[in-house]
């Protein structure tokens, strides 16, 4: 159904990254329904050098669902489509994210942009090195 989105077109450089399906009616002024409805699955690439920094404030502050919240997953979320599509309409965006997926795109969005992989490699790096402490035993880098 991507032909009912005007404007809509893949970038010739398309990035991998994890499918979710997308789906609304394009609203009036008011924000009433009024166009055909759209379901189409988009691939949600990380997000680059330049998002991450420009987001980097935004992101470290992400926590329980408040509206600050909700608007940085949405702008991350917006910022990563981006990178594989022209003209995805940002309505879309907003009337496929709710309550019960919102968490799981950012997840999947930090996952794939490497930040959610460092963290946890890190938190392991941590515990061996504790691990390592409480045992008496030590290693050698040479």
């Amino acid at each position: 159904m991507i032909g009912m989105l005007p404007g809509f077109e893949e970038m010739p450089a398309f990035r991998e990254g994890i499918v979710f399906r997308f789906s609304g009616c394009e609203p009036d002024a008011e924000g009433e329904p009024i166009g055909a409805f759209v379901q189409v699955d988009l691939e949600l690439p990380p997000l680059n050098l330049g998002a991450l920094e420009r987001l980097q404030d935004k992101l470290s502050k992400v926590g329980p669902m408040d509206l600050q919240s909700m608007q940085t997953i949405l702008e991350a979320i917006r910022l990563a489509l981006r990178r594989n599509y022209r003209g995805v309409p940002l309505w879309l965006i907003e009337q496929t994210l709710d309550l019960a997926n919102m968490q799981d795109m950012m997840g999947a969005l930090m996952d794939i942009s490497g930040l959610k992989r460092k963290e946890i490699e890190a938190g392991k790096a941590l515990a061996a090195i504790k691990n390592s402490e409480s045992t008496g035993a030590s290693s050698t880098v040479i």
